[in-house]
């Protein structure tokens, strides 16, 4: 959608009506898998972490910590259909998205967009978009908004990458 407004396209009615069908799909979808998430296997909510932890090591993107699941966390959800280029829409329960909002609000983004060396990021190999640190602070305040306001409403997250 973001793409769409980007490019100014209008969407016809129908394309509007495809578009929603398929947001509906992969909500219900989330709901599924949330539910699926909301139980507590033997051994207690410790072990339901472990659990969810071990498995979030196996997510290619995720480093299986709640600053990683702000962007690449969360459970695959519609399958290869949903894929947009960086694979399907991801859903984060409501639980996990109160680690990430917990953990952004940690995070010493100051400190740490003083210490950015774009340079070596460069040299490592790793992508960078080309913004200043002002910018960089300004973005993550609002992700930081995002997740924190999600999590005061008790909400799960969809994510993808277009």
């Amino acid at each position: 959608m973001l793409e769409l407004r980007q490019q100014q396209k209008v969407l016809s009615r129908e394309e509007q009506a495809e578009v929603q069908q398929e947001m509906m799909k992969l909500m219900k979808q989330a709901v599924q898998m949330q539910k699926g998430l909301a139980k507590v296997p033997p051994g207690g909510p410790q072990s339901a972490g472990r659990a969810a932890s071990e498995e979030l090591e196996n997510v290619e993107g995720s480093d299986g910590t709640a600053l990683g699941d702000a962007i690449l966390g969360g459970e695959e959800i519609g399958g290869d259909e949903a894929d947009t280029g960086y694979g399907p829409p991801r859903a984060l329960s409501p639980a996990q998205v109160r680690s990430v909002a917990a953990a952004l609000e940690e995070f010493p983004i100051e400190k740490k967009a003083r210490e950015f060396d774009s340079t070596a990021a460069d040299k490592a190999g790793i992508y960078v978009a080309k913004h200043d640190t002002e910018e960089l602070k300004e973005y993550f305040v609002q992700l930081r908004s995002f997740y924190d306001d999600a999590a005061c409403r008790g909400n799960a997250v969809l994510l993808w990458i277009e």
